[in-house]
């Protein structure tokens, strides 16, 4: 009985280990996330660059 306490305590603390990697994992991607949404929504609001020859010339 005593080897399955042992072995069940050792399955907890992997267990536990896992979920604490992969929430550290979760909330990285979440601040990835809120960077790039940042990073889209400056880049698609910014006006074009884009010289006023070069777009005359598109539109010819």
């Amino acid at each position: 009985m005593e080897n399955t306490d042992l072995y069940l305590s050792e399955l907890d603390r992997r267990v536990r280990d896992e979920l604490a990697e992969l929430q550290a994992q979760i909330d990285q991607l979440k601040a990835e996330n809120a960077r790039l949404r940042t990073a889209l929504l400056k880049a698609s609001a910014s006006p074009s660059k884009m010289s006023s020859k070069l777009r005359d010339a598109l539109y010819e």
